[in-house]
């Protein structure tokens, strides 16, 4: 994931997390969920390799860990959204195709309508 979490991520921070982006722009093509929410699906996912997926340590359980891989993940979504309302496509094709999954917050699309009517 990523290495800075202060930074915005950059289009080849997207590209390299594809795997982890594209089924929550799948998910949720017109926002960037919850970080809870995104907790839970590394805790599930977790549970679904058996455990394998997130390593626990001293200082962190896997609740602490699904959270911070979520606000990772919360991170990588809002700089893809960011991309794509800067333009349509990217310079790879992984990021193209994540920006080609994005839609219009529900009240941007209103917004629109309005203007357009």
């Amino acid at each position: 994931m990523l290495e800075n979490t202060l930074a915005r991520p950059s289009a080849s921070d997207c590209a390299a997390n594809y795997v982890y982006i594209r089924p929550v722009l799948i998910h949720s093509p017109d926002k960037v969920p919850s970080g809870y929410f995104l907790t839970d699906v590394f805790l599930y996912v977790d549970m679904l390799f058996s455990g394998k997926l997130l390593k626990v340590t001293d200082e962190l359980s896997k609740t602490g860990l699904a959270s911070d891989e979520a606000v990772k993940l919360k991170k990588l979504i809002g700089g893809i959204r960011g991309l794509w309302r800067s333009s349509d496509t990217g310079h790879h094709p992984r990021v193209t195709e994540l920006k080609a999954l994005i839609e219009p917050s529900p009240s941007k699309k209103k917004e629109l309508e309005e203007m357009e009517s």
